[in-house]
């Protein structure tokens, strides 16, 4: 919340994990607003593309090997994957996304 500017909002798209918590201060003083959405538009997720891409936002990944796929699973089913993972086929998507062009 306090990286959102005074009358920003906060757009959850999808479904948190566990329960999230909101200082209410923040909410009242500063005017933000938290708002939720089971999809989001092309044009809105071109924009929030677009932010990331100008800030320097990148996504929080758990690279694998397509070849270790089981063990993804398997890893998925005793203790969980940390944001996303992502089974690559050797020889694709190589380059550390901070290091793609974008436009």
């Amino acid at each position: 919340m306090e990286v959102l500017k005074p009358d920003g909002i906060f757009c959850f798209v999808g479904f948190a994990p566990k329960p999230i918590e909101v200082p209410v201060f923040d909410l009242i003083y500063k005017q933000r607003k938290v708002v939720g959405s089971n999809v989001g538009p092309p044009s809105l997720l071109n924009e929030m593309m677009e932010e990331c891409s100008k800030h320097k936002i990148y996504p929080e990944i758990e690279r694998y090997s397509i070849h270790d796929c089981e063990k993804v699973v398997n890893k998925f089913e005793s203790e969980g994957i940390y944001y996303r993972a992502v089974l690559k086929i050797e020889g694709e998507y190589e380059k550390d996304p901070t290091q793609l062009k974008t436009g």
